[in-house]
């Protein structure tokens, strides 16, 4: 989903989970035709999805 990592140090990388989701939310708006708003609140969300699993997989 992105270059930078999105866990860093037991950390979440908040620069890097924005990044991702503005990348992601162009490519929504692209194939669904909603707003940037409900662009970047479903790539939030599935960003923050992907950075909790990274996350715990980080922890195990």
């Amino acid at each position: 989903m992105s270059a930078r990592p999105l866990v860093v140090a037991g950390c979440y990388n908040r620069a890097a989970i924005i990044t991702a989701a503005c990348k992601a939310a162009v490519g929504i708006m692209e194939r669904c035709g909603v707003t940037r708003a409900e662009a970047m609140s479903s790539a939030l969300k599935a960003t923050w999805q992907v950075a909790k699993a990274a996350h715990r997989a980080a922890a195990h």
